[in-house]
């Protein structure tokens, strides 16, 4: 998934890897499939839950995976950090309620959005706060004119080298030539002629 953002006039990619269940293979396995899911979302980087009128069968499940992997991650940098976000809609079941509740009880913090602009925006708003942070890695600016000039040097010019020592070596070989010289010497009365091979 290629993130376009622009910020300060400058338009900066950056490329989120997208898995779903959908990305997994579906058939059936010794152990529940949603343990897969579960190990993945565990080293993840980023969690997002979207919501609108209902809750998905394991979706609380992966969203306390997500959860207790945070808590559970050592170092400086907790992983994964999850957004939850819930579209904003009059028809919201009883269930999508009582998790908005289950998640004020964890003091963790979820957005609404209208649509999928404003979804949009806001994690935006939350991959400057990551680069801001130091936690999303910035792919170096990629410079043509110095791809072109390591291209010339490092593979061009070697070739080019390589192939007039070639041709130089063939064009200075010792040949065989056969020549046949032809004299002739004029004399009045006379007229004598003389071949020679060399």
């Amino acid at each position: 998934m290629s993130v376009e953002k622009i910020k300060i006039g400058i338009i900066k990619e950056f490329f989120l890897e997208l898995t779903t269940w959908k990305d997994f293979i579906s058939s059936i396995t010794k152990e529940r499939t949603q343990n897969e899911y579960n190990r993945y979302i565990q080293t993840s980087d980023i969690s997002i839950f979207l919501f609108h009128t209902k809750l998905g069968r394991f979706t609380k499940e992966e969203f306390d995976t997500a959860h207790h992997a945070f808590i559970a991650s050592q170092g400086k940098i907790k992983k994964p950090r999850i957004y939850t976000y819930f579209k904003n809609d009059k028809n919201e079941t009883v269930e999508i309620t009582d998790f908005r509740k289950y998640i004020d009880s964890l003091d963790h913090f979820y957005d609404t959005y209208e649509n999928l602009d404003e979804l949009f925006v806001k994690i935006n708003r939350q991959l400057d706060k990551l680069e801001d942070e130091g936690l999303i890695i910035k792919p170096e600016h990629i410079d043509v004119s110095k791809i072109i000039k390591y291209g010339f040097y490092y593979f061009l010019l070697p070739l080019l080298v390589l192939g007039g020592a070639i041709m130089t070596k063939y064009y200075f070989q010792p040949t065989d030539l056969t020549v046949k010289v032809k004299e002739s010497l004029s004399v009045p009365g006379y007229h004598l002629s003389k071949e020679l091979w060399l």
